[in-house]
């Protein structure tokens, strides 16, 4: 049914002193394992400004400088009431393999949230992207993930769910590999063939 990974969860670091009382910056980097011999170039570069009222985010995936490829994903979001937000998507990408080059495409972008749940999605020349967090207790976390492409008669759909064991550091984690539909292909709507077809593609 999927890959359960379990594992201890370390305890927190100390909270560090940030700029400013609205203002919070992260970034994140990804690469190879530091146990590879001969290790590959840099996978992923993250950062993300979040303030009281909006929040801005770059990422830079398989940078080579060499080669001159690479994606650069821009994303902005401006509040516009206390739940809801509103902003653009901006994804380029370079390289050899590309049409002419280079493509660079523009989506908007929403995200409604609530106590115990987070809504977003991007709209664009590409497709639609649709993301959906729900915090059902304080144990049990469950997302889905969908992403639509008309112009490739395709959606990719993923789902997860997160349980954190009560009184204990170990946290259970379970992640469905996505499951590909033709958008235009009829699908038996029957519990038991869906079924089956979800243990076919994990």
């Amino acid at each position: 049914m999927g890959n359960v990974h379990a594992y201890s969860a370390p305890a927190p670091p100390p909270p560090t002193p940030s700029a400013s009382p609205y203002t919070k910056t992260e970034t994140t980097t990804k690469g190879p394992s530091q146990e590879v011999e001969n290790p590959g170039p840099l996978e992923e570069i993250h950062t993300k400004c979040k303030r009281s009222d909006y929040t801005a985010s770059v990422t830079v995936a398989n940078p080579d400088i060499i080669a001159g490829s690479g994606v650069m994903v821009l994303h902005y979001l401006q509040a516009v009431t206390p739940r809801l937000a509103l902003g653009s998507e901006l994804a380029y990408q370079k390289g050899p393999g590309i049409p002419g080059g280079e493509i660079a495409l523009l989506s908007a972008a929403a995200k409604y949230t609530t106590e115990n749940t987070q809504i977003s999605g991007t709209l664009g020349v590409s497709g639609v992207h649709l993301c959906y967090y729900q915090k059902a207790s304080s144990q049990l976390q469950i997302g889905v993930e969908l992403e639509a492409n008309p112009r490739m008669q395709e959606s990719v759909a993923s789902i997860g769910y997160q349980v954190d064991l009560p009184k204990s550091e170990v946290v259970v984690a379970l992640f469905l590999v996505p499951l590909v539909v033709n958008l235009y292909q009829q699908v038996s709507t029957h519990p038991q063939d869906l079924q089956s077809k979800t243990r076919k593609n994990i």
